[in-house]
């Protein structure tokens, strides 16, 4: 409810009255008898006047009932109305709702029937616009008087709405109420089983838990056992690398190896080599063969490995490279980290020569564009590291760093491999790089055909004047 109806109901709290019917409606009574009169005052149906002009919100009353469910165009026939007070919301409660809540205890209700709460809200419609225009004409004591002055509402038999109606809804709301305690007894009992229900199944997880933790106890206890019996233990010593005798390490492993190899082979087993998978998962890419039509052929001879090797084998080679689309417009694809590529290949380099000493590495950051087919351009970005000699200008010693589908220019270089660019030039800046708990010194190198140095420098092509790169 607006504050000006709150003030405007707090002002004439109870100011409606009931009277005895006029003089001038006893012959109507014979065809329609009146059962009460209403005084209510000038003031308040200004105040009802100007509240229903405004399209102030009543809120729900105690009933339940929303007091703007049964509101009807209620200005539609007054002079005053105009066209943005026929909108929904001038439409949200009535005069007879306002009649209701400011009678005395709100001891009647007006029937529920829609035409005769029409009729009745028609005219006070009527009767309140009249006041206000009353009000609109006078000033000063005139107004006063009419401040003072009452109008008499003849409310006739059928206007109101029959007590056993008032009693029927307050035995229902109480029938309600019934079954709503009920259904709450209902669930606070269906809440103590389910509870007792959840700490049964907890208790019985945690036996079942301290079951197996006492069986995992027993197996450990078990092949601690059979290490100290048998005389094996996990082997805790310098690796291999770092080792001074590394032909006889090397030499005492072999040996253990071939003798559970041999322990194998005197059962009956086979060690299957384990290059084979990765072969087929080979084959398979480079013919393009699905993984259904592998899976059935390994279903009807024994010699294959199992399907579900070759795609574990996959997965295995996926997680070592990690790509990502590129963040242009063009189609390609590039790799998540051009510093965690570079460290791993330094890494490897540094596993396989190690009497290299790693003060500075050299590293040359290659590109070149092909023509694979009539519609289609690659251009390829890769680096290589200098110091392995002879691999630099084959395909083993080159890693692929990205690869876009377009035209070889200036423009599709910048846009598609902007973000390897922002990496390399912060590895240079920084001129250094960690590898295995080591700090590397770096240097970078841009390498490529003529045209790729000429784009990547923004000149123009080589048969042009001032074409020279350096």
């Amino acid at each position: 409810m607006s504050d000006e109806f709150s003030q405007c109901c707090s002002r004439f709290k109870d100011a409606i009255k009931f009277t005895q019917p006029e003089l001038r409606y006893e012959a109507r009574e014979k065809e329609k008898r009146v059962l009460f009169t209403l005084e209510i005052p000038y003031p308040l149906f200004r105040e009802w006047h100007k509240t229903v002009q405004e399209r102030n919100v009543l809120p729900r009353d105690t009933s339940g009932q929303d007091l703007s469910s049964g509101c009807e165009e209620i200005e539609a026939n007054s002079p005053s109305t105009s066209a943005a007070e026929n909108s929904p919301t001038a439409k949200r409660f009535s005069y007879i709702d306002l009649v209701e809540k400011c009678t005395f205890g709100q001891c009647f209700a007006f029937s529920d029937d829609e035409n005769i709460r029409d009729g009745i809200d028609e005219a006070l419609l009527n009767i309140a616009y009249k006041i206000s225009l009353d009000y609109k004409k006078t000033k000063g004591r005139a107004r006063k008087e009419l401040d003072n002055r009452v109008r008499k509402f003849h409310v006739m038999e059928g206007q109101t709405k029959p007590v056993h109606e008032l009693y029927q809804e307050i035995e229902n709301i109480q029938n309600e109420l019934q079954d709503w305690k009920k259904a709450y007894e209902d669930l606070e009992l269906e809440k103590e089983r389910i509870y007792e229900e959840m700490v049964l199944a907890v208790n019985q997880k945690e036996n079942e838990t301290q079951v197996l933790q006492k069986t995992n106890k027993e197996l450990e206890d078990y092949i601690a056992s059979l290490e100290n019996s048998v005389g094996v233990s996990s082997y805790q010593g310098k690796p291999l690398s770092t080792v001074k005798n590394k032909f006889r390490t090397l030499k005492t492993f072999i040996s253990r190896a071939e003798a559970a190899l041999w322990f194998c082979s005197s059962f009956g087993v086979e060690l299957v080599g384990l290059t084979n998978v990765e072969k087929i998962l080979f084959l398979l890419d480079k013919f393009c063969v699905g993984d259904s039509f592998y899976h059935e052929i390994s279903m009807i001879t024994d010699s294959l490995p199992r399907s579900y090797l070759v795609k574990q084998c996959r997965d295995q080679l996926n997680k070592m490279c990690k790509i990502e689309p590129l963040n242009a417009k063009f189609e390609g694809a590039k790799v998540t980290s051009a510093e965690t590529v570079f460290k791993i290949h330094i890494s490897d380099f540094l596993k396989q020569n190690s009497d290299f000493d790693p003060i500075t590495d050299k590293i040359k950051i290659n590109g070149d564009g092909a023509r694979m087919t009539r519609n289609s351009n690659f251009i390829l970005l890769s680096f290589s590291i200098l110091q392995t000699e002879e691999s630099v200008m084959s395909a083993k010693g080159n890693r692929t760093l990205g690869i876009v589908n377009g035209t070889e220019s200036y423009h599709t270089i910048k846009d598609s491999f902007q973000s390897l660019f922002n990496e390399v030039n912060d590895l240079t800046a920084k001129g250094k790089m960690n590898v295995d708990g080591q700090e590397i010194q770096t240097e970078l190198y841009l390498g490529g055909d003529y045209k790729f140095i000429l784009l990547m420098l923004g000149l123009k092509g080589a048969t042009s004047n001032y074409a020279c790169a350096w």
